[in-house]
């Protein structure tokens, strides 16, 4: 979850630095916004289904299906279609990663992921985010 929020801010961040990047294909914040999106659907995907099934309102396939098209059918992608994606679906996204990032925060350590991975942001969503990309389990790298 800590993976998407940074994907989120990413993208406030650019939209802040170019308010113009979704109006002309050939702005550099523009891509970086997509490329934002791509990795965010792609974390997304990797989410527990008991996650997602505590967050109905989120279309958890087409936020799947997104990642899937900007990386295979990237010709396809319009900004008009990225912007409402960020208008409509990234604020419902936003909020259930607030949600779920303040309930494990209430958690004590003896809960949820375990004290140890909890404090190294080691989890079934987090990812391990404090290693190296070497010290990472294979599984970990696509990440």
């Amino acid at each position: 979850m800590e993976f998407i929020e940074s994907r989120i801010r990413n993208i406030q961040a650019a939209l802040r630095q170019d308010p113009l990047a979704l109006s002309d294909e050939g702005r550099l914040a523009a891509h970086a916004i997509l490329w934002n999106l791509t990795t965010l659907a792609d974390a997304a995907g990797r989410l527990s289904d008991e996650l997602k099934k505590r967050h109905p309102e989120i279309p958890w396939d087409q936020v799947r299906g997104f990642r899937n098209v900007a990386t295979h059918a990237y010709e396809r992608l319009h900004l008009k279609q990225i912007g409402v994606i960020i208008n409509k679906d990234l604020p419902l996204v936003r909020t259930a990663v607030e949600q779920e990032l303040g309930a494990r925060n209430e958690r004590t350590p003896s809960e949820g992921h375990g004290g140890d991975q909890q404090k190294r942001g080691v989890g079934r969503e987090g990812g391990d985010r404090t290693a190296s990309p070497e010290q990472r389990p294979d599984n970990e790298m696509e990440r």
